[in-house]
Protein backbone atom coordinates (compact mmCIF):
# COMPACT_ATOMS: atom_id res chain seq x y z
CA UNK A 1 0.00 0.00 0.00
CA UNK A 2 2.95 2.41 1.16
CA UNK A 3 4.61 1.67 -2.33
CA UNK A 4 1.28 2.42 -4.47
CA UNK A 5 0.89 5.37 -2.43
CA UNK A 6 4.27 6.70 -3.06
CA UNK A 7 3.91 6.02 -6.76
CA UNK A 8 0.36 8.04 -6.37
CA UNK A 9 2.47 11.16 -4.86
CA UNK A 10 5.29 11.01 -7.70
CA UNK A 11 2.70 10.76 -10.52
CA UNK A 12 1.05 13.81 -9.33
CA UNK A 13 3.89 16.21 -8.80
CA UNK A 14 4.72 14.90 -12.46
CA UNK A 15 1.59 15.79 -13.59
CA UNK A 16 2.36 19.46 -12.07
CA UNK A 17 5.82 19.95 -13.69
CA UNK A 18 3.82 18.74 -16.70
CA UNK A 19 1.27 21.06 -16.85
CA UNK A 20 3.86 23.87 -15.01
CA UNK A 21 6.35 23.02 -18.28
CA UNK A 22 3.11 23.36 -20.65
CA UNK A 23 1.83 26.63 -18.99
CA UNK A 24 5.14 28.18 -19.42
CA UNK A 25 5.70 27.12 -22.88
CA UNK A 26 2.01 28.69 -23.38
CA UNK A 27 3.47 32.12 -22.30
CA UNK A 28 6.87 31.79 -24.24
CA UNK A 29 5.75 30.48 -27.48
CA UNK A 30 3.96 32.15 -29.92
CA UNK A 31 0.26 30.64 -30.52
CA UNK A 32 -0.56 28.08 -33.58
CA UNK A 33 -4.02 28.27 -33.59
CA UNK A 34 -5.98 27.30 -37.30
CA UNK A 35 -7.74 29.54 -39.13
CA UNK A 36 -11.18 29.89 -40.59
CA UNK A 37 -12.17 25.84 -41.71
CA UNK A 38 -11.88 25.55 -44.94
CA UNK A 39 -12.65 22.00 -47.32
CA UNK A 40 -10.62 20.88 -50.46
CA UNK A 41 -10.26 19.23 -53.50
CA UNK A 42 -7.05 19.17 -55.81
CA UNK A 43 -6.26 17.43 -58.66
CA UNK A 44 -2.96 17.33 -60.78
CA UNK A 45 -2.37 17.52 -64.50
CA UNK A 46 0.97 16.07 -65.72
CA UNK A 47 2.56 18.86 -67.77
CA UNK A 48 6.17 17.88 -68.62
CA UNK A 49 7.45 14.51 -68.05
CA UNK A 50 9.99 11.88 -70.11
CA UNK A 51 8.22 9.19 -72.34
CA UNK A 52 8.84 6.31 -74.64
CA UNK A 53 10.17 9.06 -77.58
CA UNK A 54 11.28 11.85 -75.07
CA UNK A 55 13.67 12.16 -72.20
CA UNK A 56 13.32 15.26 -70.28
CA UNK A 57 16.54 17.58 -70.22
CA UNK A 58 17.34 17.96 -66.38
CA UNK A 59 17.04 21.56 -64.79
CA UNK A 60 15.03 22.44 -67.82
CA UNK A 61 11.19 23.20 -67.11
CA UNK A 62 10.18 26.59 -65.92
CA UNK A 63 6.86 27.75 -64.96
CA UNK A 64 4.21 30.33 -65.64
CA UNK A 65 3.64 32.57 -62.83
CA UNK A 66 -0.01 31.83 -62.82
CA UNK A 67 0.74 28.41 -61.78
CA UNK A 68 -1.19 26.54 -64.99
CA UNK A 69 1.66 25.64 -67.37
CA UNK A 70 5.23 24.48 -67.62
CA UNK A 71 7.64 23.78 -70.11
CA UNK A 72 10.96 21.81 -70.54
CA UNK A 73 13.61 20.70 -73.04
CA UNK A 74 13.59 16.78 -74.31
CA UNK A 75 15.43 14.95 -76.51
CA UNK A 76 14.78 12.39 -78.75
CA UNK A 77 15.55 8.87 -77.17
CA UNK A 78 16.74 7.82 -80.72
CA UNK A 79 19.10 10.95 -81.39
CA UNK A 80 19.87 11.88 -77.62
CA UNK A 81 22.10 14.59 -77.27
CA UNK A 82 21.44 15.99 -81.37
CA UNK A 83 18.09 16.53 -81.61
CA UNK A 84 15.93 18.40 -79.12
CA UNK A 85 12.21 19.65 -78.62
CA UNK A 86 10.14 22.22 -76.69
CA UNK A 87 7.64 20.23 -74.57
CA UNK A 88 4.63 22.67 -72.96
CA UNK A 89 1.66 21.21 -71.62
CA UNK A 90 2.51 18.20 -72.71
CA UNK A 91 2.69 19.09 -76.13
CA UNK A 92 5.70 19.38 -78.34
CA UNK A 93 6.27 22.57 -79.84
CA UNK A 94 7.10 23.07 -83.19
CA UNK A 95 10.51 20.53 -85.23
CA UNK A 96 13.36 19.05 -82.99
CA UNK A 97 16.46 21.51 -83.24
CA UNK A 98 20.02 22.07 -81.71
CA UNK A 99 20.05 23.93 -78.27
CA UNK A 100 16.06 25.51 -78.02
CA UNK A 101 16.15 28.69 -75.54
CA UNK A 102 12.80 29.24 -73.27
CA UNK A 103 11.25 31.37 -71.24
CA UNK A 104 8.13 32.60 -69.60
CA UNK A 105 7.69 36.22 -69.86
CA UNK A 106 6.46 37.75 -66.57
CA UNK A 107 2.43 38.94 -66.04
CA UNK A 108 1.93 38.12 -69.80
CA UNK A 109 2.75 34.17 -69.47
CA UNK A 110 3.74 34.09 -73.05
CA UNK A 111 6.11 31.53 -73.92
CA UNK A 112 9.20 32.31 -75.52
CA UNK A 113 11.19 30.28 -77.70
CA UNK A 114 14.11 30.38 -79.86
CA UNK A 115 15.27 27.57 -82.04
CA UNK A 116 17.09 26.84 -85.08
CA UNK A 117 20.63 25.24 -86.15
CA UNK A 118 23.67 26.35 -88.78
CA UNK A 119 23.51 30.10 -87.72
CA UNK A 120 19.63 30.40 -88.66
CA UNK A 121 17.57 30.90 -85.72
CA UNK A 122 14.25 32.11 -85.20
CA UNK A 123 11.91 33.67 -82.55
CA UNK A 124 8.34 32.34 -81.84
CA UNK A 125 7.45 35.20 -79.62
CA UNK A 126 3.97 37.48 -79.55
CA UNK A 127 4.76 40.52 -82.02
CA UNK A 128 7.91 39.38 -83.58
CA UNK A 129 7.12 38.02 -87.31
CA UNK A 130 7.56 34.43 -88.26
CA UNK A 131 10.19 34.55 -90.48
CA UNK A 132 12.47 36.90 -88.57
CA UNK A 133 16.05 35.46 -88.71
CA UNK A 134 18.15 35.98 -85.45
CA UNK A 135 21.77 35.22 -83.82
CA UNK A 136 22.19 32.19 -82.05
CA UNK A 137 22.04 32.64 -78.83
CA UNK A 138 24.93 32.69 -75.98
CA UNK A 139 23.20 34.02 -72.83
CA UNK A 140 19.27 33.89 -70.98
CA UNK A 141 16.54 36.16 -72.14
CA UNK A 142 15.55 38.93 -70.37
CA UNK A 143 12.20 40.75 -69.92
CA UNK A 144 11.11 44.23 -69.01
CA UNK A 145 9.39 44.29 -66.33
CA UNK A 146 5.71 44.29 -67.60
CA UNK A 147 6.62 41.44 -69.98
CA UNK A 148 6.42 43.13 -73.34
CA UNK A 149 9.75 43.36 -74.23
CA UNK A 150 13.17 40.52 -74.34
CA UNK A 151 16.31 40.79 -75.10
CA UNK A 152 19.61 38.33 -75.38
CA UNK A 153 22.63 38.03 -75.73
CA UNK A 154 23.64 36.72 -79.48
CA UNK A 155 26.89 35.67 -81.62
CA UNK A 156 27.67 35.54 -85.38
CA UNK A 157 30.87 34.74 -86.06
CA UNK A 158 33.64 36.46 -83.71
CA UNK A 159 31.38 39.45 -82.81
CA UNK A 160 28.39 39.75 -80.06
CA UNK A 161 25.14 41.83 -80.74
CA UNK A 162 22.09 42.23 -78.51
CA UNK A 163 18.54 41.52 -80.14
CA UNK A 164 15.64 43.53 -78.37
CA UNK A 165 12.60 42.67 -79.76
CA UNK A 166 13.55 40.49 -82.67
CA UNK A 167 16.00 43.91 -83.34
CA UNK A 168 19.50 42.76 -83.92
CA UNK A 169 21.62 46.10 -82.24
CA UNK A 170 25.26 46.47 -83.73
CA UNK A 171 27.79 44.03 -83.37
CA UNK A 172 30.46 44.20 -80.81
CA UNK A 173 32.77 42.29 -79.48
CA UNK A 174 31.68 42.07 -75.81
CA UNK A 175 29.01 42.81 -74.47
CA UNK A 176 28.07 43.78 -70.50
CA UNK A 177 25.08 41.02 -69.91
CA UNK A 178 24.56 42.76 -66.58
CA UNK A 179 24.13 46.37 -67.29
CA UNK A 180 21.34 45.89 -69.82
CA UNK A 181 18.23 47.55 -68.71
CA UNK A 182 15.13 48.14 -70.35
CA UNK A 183 13.13 51.87 -70.48
CA UNK A 184 9.91 52.31 -71.38
CA UNK A 185 9.68 51.18 -75.10
CA UNK A 186 14.09 51.98 -75.55
CA UNK A 187 17.27 49.44 -74.51
CA UNK A 188 20.80 50.47 -73.13
CA UNK A 189 23.51 48.96 -72.37
CA UNK A 190 27.25 48.44 -72.16
CA UNK A 191 29.28 47.45 -74.91
CA UNK A 192 32.82 46.89 -76.33
CA UNK A 193 34.08 46.59 -79.65
CA UNK A 194 38.35 47.43 -79.15
CA UNK A 195 40.04 48.61 -75.38
CA UNK A 196 37.35 50.54 -74.40
CA UNK A 197 33.77 50.40 -73.44
CA UNK A 198 30.76 52.13 -75.07
CA UNK A 199 27.36 53.12 -73.94
CA UNK A 200 24.19 51.89 -76.58
CA UNK A 201 21.18 53.00 -76.67
CA UNK A 202 18.73 51.00 -78.79
CA UNK A 203 21.28 51.00 -82.08
CA UNK A 204 23.08 54.47 -81.05
CA UNK A 205 26.51 54.01 -80.04
CA UNK A 206 28.59 56.55 -78.48
CA UNK A 207 31.28 56.83 -79.68
CA UNK A 208 32.40 60.01 -77.95
CA UNK A 209 32.54 59.05 -75.11
CA UNK A 210 34.78 56.08 -72.79
CA UNK A 211 31.59 54.53 -71.08
CA UNK A 212 31.48 53.82 -67.15
CA UNK A 213 29.53 50.23 -67.31
CA UNK A 214 28.39 50.28 -64.29
CA UNK A 215 27.13 53.51 -63.94
CA UNK A 216 23.76 53.19 -66.33
CA UNK A 217 20.49 53.91 -65.15
CA UNK A 218 17.52 54.06 -67.52
CA UNK A 219 13.55 55.57 -66.08
CA UNK A 220 11.01 52.84 -65.75
CA UNK A 221 8.19 54.88 -66.61
CA UNK A 222 10.14 56.88 -69.59
CA UNK A 223 12.98 56.70 -72.13
CA UNK A 224 15.87 58.55 -70.56
CA UNK A 225 19.53 56.32 -69.81
CA UNK A 226 21.77 58.59 -67.74
CA UNK A 227 25.37 57.17 -67.45
CA UNK A 228 29.15 58.56 -66.48
CA UNK A 229 31.45 58.43 -69.44
CA UNK A 230 34.84 59.53 -69.46
CA UNK A 231 37.01 62.34 -72.33
CA UNK A 232 40.19 63.62 -72.07
CA UNK A 233 40.77 62.76 -69.10
CA UNK A 234 37.42 64.36 -67.32
CA UNK A 235 34.02 62.55 -66.06
CA UNK A 236 30.71 63.32 -67.87
CA UNK A 237 27.06 62.99 -66.36
CA UNK A 238 25.49 62.19 -69.67
CA UNK A 239 21.47 62.04 -70.19
CA UNK A 240 20.06 60.56 -73.10
CA UNK A 241 16.30 61.83 -73.87
CA UNK A 242 15.99 59.57 -76.57
CA UNK A 243 15.36 60.65 -80.66
CA UNK A 244 15.09 64.49 -81.16
CA UNK A 245 12.30 65.02 -84.07
CA UNK A 246 14.73 65.65 -86.34
CA UNK A 247 15.65 61.52 -85.39
CA UNK A 248 18.92 62.58 -83.98
CA UNK A 249 19.64 61.73 -80.55
CA UNK A 250 18.79 64.08 -77.45
CA UNK A 251 21.45 64.07 -75.71
CA UNK A 252 22.97 66.88 -72.56
CA UNK A 253 26.63 66.41 -71.00
CA UNK A 254 27.45 68.18 -68.17
CA UNK A 255 31.04 69.83 -67.54
CA UNK A 256 34.25 67.65 -66.69
CA UNK A 257 35.03 66.47 -63.62
CA UNK A 258 37.87 65.16 -61.63
CA UNK A 259 36.20 62.21 -60.63
CA UNK A 260 32.50 60.86 -60.50
CA UNK A 261 30.67 57.80 -59.03
CA UNK A 262 28.71 54.88 -59.87
CA UNK A 263 25.84 54.83 -60.28
CA UNK A 264 24.08 57.61 -61.61
CA UNK A 265 20.35 57.91 -60.23
CA UNK A 266 17.46 58.43 -62.12
CA UNK A 267 13.79 59.41 -61.22
CA UNK A 268 11.26 57.41 -62.27
CA UNK A 269 9.29 59.72 -64.82
CA UNK A 270 13.34 60.89 -65.92
CA UNK A 271 13.24 64.22 -65.26
CA UNK A 272 16.21 64.60 -62.77
CA UNK A 273 19.89 62.95 -62.62
CA UNK A 274 21.90 63.00 -59.77
CA UNK A 275 25.54 61.71 -59.37
CA UNK A 276 28.36 61.98 -57.04
CA UNK A 277 31.32 64.21 -58.40
CA UNK A 278 34.70 65.89 -57.32
CA UNK A 279 35.47 69.22 -58.96
CA UNK A 280 39.04 69.30 -56.51
CA UNK A 281 40.22 66.31 -54.80
CA UNK A 282 38.42 64.56 -51.58
CA UNK A 283 35.22 66.68 -52.01
CA UNK A 284 32.48 65.18 -52.91
CA UNK A 285 29.51 67.27 -54.53
CA UNK A 286 25.78 66.16 -55.91
CA UNK A 287 25.34 67.04 -59.40
CA UNK A 288 21.83 67.37 -60.18
CA UNK A 289 20.86 67.42 -64.17
CA UNK A 290 24.44 67.72 -64.46
CA UNK A 291 24.75 71.26 -62.17
CA UNK A 292 26.68 71.27 -58.68
CA UNK A 293 24.21 71.70 -55.40
CA UNK A 294 26.90 72.97 -53.00
CA UNK A 295 24.73 71.66 -49.78
CA UNK A 296 25.90 68.13 -50.62
CA UNK A 297 29.71 68.56 -50.16
CA UNK A 298 30.82 65.63 -48.01
CA UNK A 299 34.40 63.76 -47.81
CA UNK A 300 32.16 60.32 -47.62
CA UNK A 301 28.92 60.18 -49.62
CA UNK A 302 25.79 57.99 -49.36
CA UNK A 303 23.15 57.07 -50.99
CA UNK A 304 20.66 58.94 -53.25
CA UNK A 305 17.06 59.29 -53.19
CA UNK A 306 15.01 60.77 -55.79
CA UNK A 307 11.38 61.04 -55.61
CA UNK A 308 8.94 59.16 -58.35
CA UNK A 309 8.15 62.51 -59.76
CA UNK A 310 11.36 64.14 -59.69
CA UNK A 311 10.29 66.75 -57.21
CA UNK A 312 12.40 65.89 -53.96
CA UNK A 313 16.27 64.90 -53.68
CA UNK A 314 17.31 62.97 -50.57
CA UNK A 315 21.39 61.89 -49.48
CA UNK A 316 23.24 60.80 -46.99
CA UNK A 317 26.69 62.26 -45.66
CA UNK A 318 29.32 61.73 -43.61
CA UNK A 319 30.20 64.99 -42.19
CA UNK A 320 33.58 66.38 -41.00
CA UNK A 321 32.67 65.25 -37.44
CA UNK A 322 32.21 61.41 -38.30
CA UNK A 323 28.20 61.69 -38.13
CA UNK A 324 25.91 60.99 -40.99
CA UNK A 325 23.93 64.06 -42.15
CA UNK A 326 20.88 63.27 -44.32
CA UNK A 327 19.79 66.23 -46.63
CA UNK A 328 16.58 66.64 -48.48
CA UNK A 329 16.24 69.50 -51.28
CA UNK A 330 19.86 71.48 -49.71
CA UNK A 331 18.53 71.25 -45.89
CA UNK A 332 19.83 69.39 -42.93
CA UNK A 333 16.74 67.28 -41.88
CA UNK A 334 18.40 64.77 -39.17
CA UNK A 335 21.76 63.69 -37.74
CA UNK A 336 22.57 60.58 -36.62
CA UNK A 337 25.80 57.84 -36.18
CA UNK A 338 24.97 55.98 -39.51
CA UNK A 339 22.46 55.37 -42.28
CA UNK A 340 21.66 51.41 -43.02
CA UNK A 341 23.01 50.71 -46.69
CA UNK A 342 20.13 51.03 -49.30
CA UNK A 343 17.83 52.20 -46.71
CA UNK A 344 16.93 55.16 -47.81
CA UNK A 345 13.64 55.69 -49.97
CA UNK A 346 10.39 57.51 -50.94
CA UNK A 347 7.09 55.57 -50.08
CA UNK A 348 5.18 54.83 -53.42
CA UNK A 349 2.73 57.82 -52.37
CA UNK A 350 5.84 59.90 -52.84
CA UNK A 351 4.39 61.64 -49.40
CA UNK A 352 7.25 59.97 -47.03
CA UNK A 353 11.09 59.77 -46.73
CA UNK A 354 11.89 56.43 -45.14
CA UNK A 355 15.53 55.89 -43.40
CA UNK A 356 17.15 53.05 -41.34
CA UNK A 357 19.23 55.00 -38.72
CA UNK A 358 21.60 54.37 -36.41
CA UNK A 359 21.76 56.43 -32.80
CA UNK A 360 23.88 55.83 -29.80
CA UNK A 361 23.94 52.38 -30.82
CA UNK A 362 20.20 51.33 -31.66
CA UNK A 363 18.64 51.55 -35.15
CA UNK A 364 15.62 53.28 -35.97
CA UNK A 365 13.18 54.04 -38.71
CA UNK A 366 13.04 57.18 -39.84
CA UNK A 367 10.13 58.85 -41.73
CA UNK A 368 10.44 62.04 -42.61
CA UNK A 369 13.20 63.26 -40.00
CA UNK A 370 11.82 61.25 -37.10
CA UNK A 371 12.52 58.23 -35.20
CA UNK A 372 9.80 55.38 -34.34
CA UNK A 373 10.67 52.32 -31.74
CA UNK A 374 14.54 51.53 -31.05
CA UNK A 375 15.28 48.69 -32.24
CA UNK A 376 19.20 46.53 -32.22
CA UNK A 377 19.32 45.65 -35.78
CA UNK A 378 16.61 46.35 -38.65
CA UNK A 379 16.58 43.98 -41.95
CA UNK A 380 15.88 47.05 -44.49
CA UNK A 381 15.13 43.62 -47.09
CA UNK A 382 11.99 43.09 -45.09
CA UNK A 383 10.59 46.15 -46.05
CA UNK A 384 7.16 46.48 -46.72
CA UNK A 385 4.62 49.21 -47.66
CA UNK A 386 0.64 49.84 -48.07
CA UNK A 387 -1.19 52.15 -50.12
CA UNK A 388 -2.99 53.54 -47.29
CA UNK A 389 0.25 54.97 -45.69
CA UNK A 390 1.50 51.98 -43.08
CA UNK A 391 4.75 50.62 -43.42
CA UNK A 392 5.94 47.07 -42.18
CA UNK A 393 9.54 46.75 -41.66
CA UNK A 394 11.21 43.74 -38.98
CA UNK A 395 13.61 44.85 -36.09
CA UNK A 396 15.81 43.36 -33.69
CA UNK A 397 14.96 42.94 -29.86
CA UNK A 398 17.45 43.72 -27.04
CA UNK A 399 17.47 39.81 -26.73
CA UNK A 400 18.37 38.98 -30.17
CA UNK A 401 14.82 38.09 -31.38
CA UNK A 402 12.90 39.67 -34.32
CA UNK A 403 9.95 41.02 -34.34
CA UNK A 404 7.75 42.79 -37.47
CA UNK A 405 6.18 46.17 -36.51
CA UNK A 406 3.70 48.08 -39.00
CA UNK A 407 4.07 52.10 -38.34
CA UNK A 408 1.55 54.55 -39.61
CA UNK A 409 2.91 57.15 -41.27
CA UNK A 410 0.04 59.20 -41.04
CA UNK A 411 0.25 59.25 -37.54
CA UNK A 412 3.69 60.53 -36.89
CA UNK A 413 5.38 57.30 -37.33
CA UNK A 414 3.17 55.80 -34.61
CA UNK A 415 3.75 51.92 -34.21
CA UNK A 416 0.27 50.46 -34.48
CA UNK A 417 1.30 46.85 -33.94
CA UNK A 418 4.09 44.21 -33.33
CA UNK A 419 4.06 40.54 -33.85
CA UNK A 420 5.09 37.85 -31.52
CA UNK A 421 8.85 37.56 -31.63
CA UNK A 422 10.99 34.85 -33.36
CA UNK A 423 14.66 33.67 -33.49
CA UNK A 424 14.44 35.59 -37.49
CA UNK A 425 12.57 36.78 -40.06
CA UNK A 426 12.69 35.24 -43.34
CA UNK A 427 13.97 37.50 -46.18
CA UNK A 428 11.40 38.41 -49.02
CA UNK A 429 9.09 36.78 -47.04
CA UNK A 430 6.93 39.63 -46.00
CA UNK A 431 3.43 39.84 -47.50
CA UNK A 432 0.65 42.22 -47.20
CA UNK A 433 -2.79 41.31 -47.94
CA UNK A 434 -4.54 43.10 -50.89
CA UNK A 435 -7.15 45.17 -48.34
CA UNK A 436 -4.07 46.36 -46.47
CA UNK A 437 -5.79 44.21 -43.24
CA UNK A 438 -3.66 41.37 -43.00
CA UNK A 439 0.13 40.73 -42.93
CA UNK A 440 2.29 37.01 -43.25
CA UNK A 441 5.44 36.57 -42.97
CA UNK A 442 7.93 33.40 -42.59
CA UNK A 443 9.59 33.83 -39.51
CA UNK A 444 12.16 31.15 -37.44
CA UNK A 445 11.20 28.95 -34.41
CA UNK A 446 13.13 26.63 -33.03
CA UNK A 447 15.27 26.27 -36.07
CA UNK A 448 12.50 25.59 -37.96
CA UNK A 449 10.48 27.96 -40.42
CA UNK A 450 7.00 28.75 -39.56
CA UNK A 451 4.10 30.90 -41.16
CA UNK A 452 3.16 33.93 -39.22
CA UNK A 453 -0.41 35.48 -40.09
CA UNK A 454 -0.72 38.53 -38.06
CA UNK A 455 0.40 37.12 -34.23
CA UNK A 456 -0.69 33.66 -35.19
CA UNK A 457 1.27 31.07 -35.97
CA UNK A 458 -0.54 28.15 -38.41
CA UNK A 459 2.36 25.97 -39.24
CA UNK A 460 6.11 24.66 -38.08
CA UNK A 461 8.28 23.21 -41.16
CA UNK A 462 11.91 22.48 -42.22
CA UNK A 463 11.46 25.05 -45.06
CA UNK A 464 8.28 27.19 -46.33
CA UNK A 465 8.75 29.33 -49.50
CA UNK A 466 6.70 32.76 -49.46
CA UNK A 467 3.00 33.48 -48.62
CA UNK A 468 0.70 34.44 -50.91
CA UNK A 469 -2.63 36.02 -50.08
CA UNK A 470 -6.05 35.09 -52.06
CA UNK A 471 -7.38 38.04 -53.93
CA UNK A 472 -10.24 38.24 -51.25
CA UNK A 473 -7.43 38.18 -48.16
CA UNK A 474 -8.86 35.84 -46.56
CA UNK A 475 -6.40 33.25 -47.08
CA UNK A 476 -2.42 32.33 -47.43
CA UNK A 477 -1.43 29.73 -49.39
CA UNK A 478 2.61 28.44 -49.16
CA UNK A 479 4.55 25.62 -50.36
CA UNK A 480 6.37 24.11 -47.33
CA UNK A 481 8.41 20.75 -46.97
CA UNK A 482 6.93 17.86 -45.80
CA UNK A 483 10.10 15.05 -44.27
CA UNK A 484 11.80 14.75 -47.48
CA UNK A 485 8.73 15.79 -50.10
CA UNK A 486 7.49 18.73 -50.04
CA UNK A 487 3.47 20.02 -50.08
CA UNK A 488 1.00 22.69 -50.64
CA UNK A 489 -0.30 24.85 -47.36
CA UNK A 490 -3.64 26.85 -46.94
CA UNK A 491 -3.65 28.78 -43.68
CA UNK A 492 -1.54 26.27 -41.98
CA UNK A 493 -3.27 23.20 -43.22
CA UNK A 494 -1.87 20.47 -45.43
CA UNK A 495 -4.18 20.55 -48.60
CA UNK A 496 -3.25 17.78 -51.86
CA UNK A 497 -0.68 15.49 -51.37
CA UNK A 498 2.94 15.36 -50.88
CA UNK A 499 4.96 15.41 -53.99
CA UNK A 500 8.91 15.24 -54.72
CA UNK A 501 10.01 18.82 -55.37
CA UNK A 502 9.03 22.70 -56.06
CA UNK A 503 10.55 24.51 -58.86
CA UNK A 504 13.40 27.03 -57.58
CA UNK A 505 10.84 29.97 -59.34
CA UNK A 506 7.57 28.56 -59.00
CA UNK A 507 5.06 29.81 -56.01
CA UNK A 508 1.35 29.09 -55.37
CA UNK A 509 -0.50 31.30 -57.44
CA UNK A 510 -4.46 32.63 -56.60
CA UNK A 511 -6.89 32.39 -59.26
CA UNK A 512 -10.06 33.97 -57.53
CA UNK A 513 -10.84 33.46 -54.07
CA UNK A 514 -11.39 29.84 -53.86
CA UNK A 515 -8.63 27.78 -56.46
CA UNK A 516 -4.82 27.74 -55.96
CA UNK A 517 -2.45 26.55 -59.06
CA UNK A 518 1.19 25.76 -58.57
CA UNK A 519 3.84 23.59 -61.23
CA UNK A 520 5.58 21.11 -59.10
CA UNK A 521 7.43 17.95 -59.49
CA UNK A 522 5.24 15.22 -58.91
CA UNK A 523 7.57 12.41 -59.19
CA UNK A 524 10.99 12.58 -60.62
CA UNK A 525 11.35 14.12 -63.97
CA UNK A 526 7.40 14.40 -63.74
CA UNK A 527 6.28 17.62 -63.26
CA UNK A 528 2.40 18.87 -62.92
CA UNK A 529 -0.27 20.68 -61.93
CA UNK A 530 -1.73 20.68 -58.51
CA UNK A 531 -4.88 22.93 -58.43
CA UNK A 532 -6.05 23.10 -55.45
CA UNK A 533 -10.42 24.35 -55.00
CA UNK A 534 -11.13 25.64 -51.58
CA UNK A 535 -14.41 25.74 -49.80
CA UNK A 536 -15.80 26.74 -46.53
CA UNK A 537 -17.13 24.12 -44.07
CA UNK A 538 -18.85 23.84 -40.73
CA UNK A 539 -17.42 21.36 -38.91
CA UNK A 540 -13.33 21.82 -37.04
CA UNK A 541 -10.11 21.37 -38.02
CA UNK A 542 -6.95 21.40 -36.69
CA UNK A 543 -3.63 22.89 -37.12
CA UNK A 544 -1.01 21.53 -39.59
CA UNK A 545 1.50 21.91 -37.06
CA UNK A 546 5.11 20.75 -37.70
CA UNK A 547 6.77 17.97 -39.08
Amino acid sequence: MRSRGLKYVISRKQGMIALTVIAWSALIAPKMVAADPLAFFHDFTPLVQSNEAWSLQKGSVIASSDGKHAAGIVGEMLHSGVMMAVMCDQKILGRPAPRPLIAFAPKTDQLFRLYGQLNYFRINFPGIPVNTRVPEPISSVLFSPEGKQFAYVGKDANKRMIVHNGVVGPPMRRIDHHSIQFGKDTIAYAASDGSTWRMIIDRFVDTDYTAVRDSLAVSPQGNTAAYLAIRDGKWHVIRDLGLSKDGKRNRLVSQGFMLAKSPVIVSDDGSVTAAWVQIQGGIWQLAINGKINEAYATTKPGNIAIRQDGKQIAAAIKSADGRWQLIVDGKLIATCDGIGENSLRYTQSQKHLIAGMKWNGLWYLCVDGKLGEPSTAMMTDAYQESPNDTFLYAGRTSLGRWRVMQVDLAKNNQTVWRSSEYDGIQPGSLVISPDQQRVAFVGRYDSRACLVVGNQMLALRRWMGTPVFSPDSQHVAVLASKGQQFELLIDGKSVGEPFFAVLPSAQPAWDGADEVNVVIERQQHRFARLRVGAAHQSEETTVSGSE
